[in-house]
């Protein structure tokens, strides 16, 4: 494989004004990175976030049934797998303790559910209430 195929210099940008877009924008995400820590363009940068965060509000005021994290708290063995395997830096076992789940940064992808080796988290189909 040829990473640097038909490209000038080794990267793929066509002149030094786009090198130097580029590499502000890297420069963007290594500090916020530094900084806010993991997922830092999610949590930082992502347009969805607000709508996400709106729509996930406005569910929970109706108690519309909805896609969430249901769990069994009492089955929990604190061994801290849901917490590594989050893909947004969420400190699960800890909402997992006091039975309750919900927080405005997951995505309900579900990497906590797949980590947990005594199936402690699992989607539920819930008005939340």
């Amino acid at each position: 494989m040829n990473l640097t195929w038909r490209t000038q210099n080794g990267i793929s940008v066509s002149d030094t004004h786009s090198l130097i877009i580029y590499l502000l924008i890297i420069l963007i995400f290594v500090v916020l990175s530094a900084t806010v820590g993991r997922r830092a363009g999610c949590h930082a940068l992502c347009w969805m976030a607000p709508f996400m965060v709106i729509g996930r509000r406005i569910r929970n005021v109706l108690a519309w049934p909805s896609l969430r994290l249901g769990t069994e708290k009492e089955n929990c063995i604190q061994c801290g797998s849901c917490t590594k395997a989050c893909q947004m830096s969420i400190e699960v076992m800890d909402l997992v303790q006091i039975d309750k789940i919900e927080t405005q940064d997951c995505i309900l992808c579900g990497s906590c559910i797949d980590a947990c080796q005594k199936k402690v988290i699992r989607f539920a189909f819930s008005s939340g209430k």
